[in-house]
């Protein structure tokens, strides 16, 4: 018997899918989409990057009559290597934004995906030239209450 998806995963599934859309063909400003991760558990190689790493560390819910509302926490790190890796970055980052754009409800799995915050612009790792990115999201939907299954 194949199980059916958790919502929680579907959501992630549909993250994952839009971020591997992110190619110049299909009119974005880099290639980051070529190479996503769900919770890489491995420092990235150099040949490895541009990669992205996508993350559900923590969810909150609240229960609301027969429903739970959900709050999920999405983590988008963006790794990428090279002497202008910096301005990359930025493009990164812009296309992420522009990606969870084309539809924050994801085909109508979450009520809404809003961006919190991009921390640890960092640089470095031993000699070569490397930025990472942490992008937070928060992507909001319900279920019918303990019922992870079911959208409300």
């Amino acid at each position: 018997k194949t199980m059916a998806a958790s919502v929680r995963q579907s959501i992630l599934n549909a993250i994952k899918t839009r971020l591997q859309s992110i190619t110049v063909v299909n009119g974005y400003e880099t290639d980051i989409g070529s190479n996503v991760n769900m919770w890489h558990t491995t420092d990235f190689q150099e040949t490895e990057l541009p990669a992205i790493d996508l993350r559900d560390p923590a969810e909150e819910v609240e229960t609301r009559g027969g429903n739970h509302i959900c709050t999920l926490t999405i983590e988008i790190e963006a790794k990428v290597s090279g002497s202008a890796s910096d301005i990359t970055m930025r493009d990164i980052i812009a296309d992420i934004i522009k990606a969870v754009g084309t539809d924050p409800t994801f085909g109508g799995l979450t009520q809404d995906t809003k961006p919190v915050s991009n921390d640890s612009l960092g640089f470095g790792q031993n000699s070569k030239k490397i930025a990472s990115i942490v992008m937070t999201f928060e992507a909001r939907y319900i279920t019918k209450k303990f019922s992870p299954y079911t959208l409300a």
